[in-house]
């Protein structure tokens, strides 16, 4: 097995479109852009400081690469977001039990933001198939999940890239196995598993990683 990227490269090698969803600094995003030369990369990131980070990132790649300002959830409409003081942590739920944090962490503010589904987003840009679908977003994944309901019964997400918790970061946060369920309800499949982080307080406990799910078609050819 190689790396998250590595993966995705050998599994969908010559991908047509790609959803970033959680950019932050935009390094994921200008990753896909220059692995796969020949994609359409669309962004989504809802805290304003990250967006706007994203965009000087991708500057020299906007002809491929479109970057939009909300929130992906299960619908379209508006929601609470929680501003954090790490710009990585930003979410639309509440902080969790900080003894699984990599350090501590604290809410800043609150702000509304707007709340799209991938369903919905997907319909607007006359987006047919997903190639890779890559989601950190703090704890919301099972939610974008849920709102990509279409587009997982038609198996029209070849792969998933996502951020999967083990313990409660954040407060009512869904874990890797709610997500794994709910994917294996779609016949989608778990690949592997990705840059674990341990508690820093205990080594044998398990946080977070990030990990690789497939649609039917993809599991058969990677079997």
């Amino acid at each position: 097995m190689g790396s998250l990227l590595e993966d995705q490269v050998l599994i969908v090698s010559e991908p047509k479109t790609i959803i970033d969803v959680g950019t932050q600094d935009g390094k994921t995003t200008l990753d896909y852009l220059t692995t796969f030369k020949d994609a359409r990369v669309f962004g989504i990131e809802a805290e304003e400081a990250n967006f706007a980070a994203t965009h000087a990132a991708i500057k020299d790649h906007v002809g491929r690469c479109s970057i939009h300002n909300f929130a992906l959830s299960q619908a379209d409409g508006n929601a609470v977001f929680h501003i954090n003081s790490h710009s990585g942590t930003h979410s639309l739920l509440p902080i969790g039990d900080s003894n699984y944090w990599a350090a501590p962490e604290r809410e800043l503010q609150t702000v509304a933001v707007k709340t799209r589904s991938l369903d919905s987003f997907t319909s607007e840009h006359a987006i047919d198939l997903v190639d890779i679908l890559k989601m950190d977003i703090q704890g919301g994944e099972l939610d974008a999940l849920r709102g990509a309901s279409s587009f997982l019964k038609a198996s029209r997400i070849k792969l998933i890239a996502c951020e999967v918790e083990f313990r409660p970061l954040y407060q009512g946060q869904p874990l890797f196995w709610d997500i794994a369920r709910f994917l294996n309800d779609y016949n989608y499949s778990f690949f592997n598993l990705y840059d674990p982080f341990f508690s820093p307080k205990n080594t044998n406990i398990l946080c977070w990683a990030d990990a690789i799910f497939l649609s039917p078609e993809m599991t058969r050819i990677t079997s």
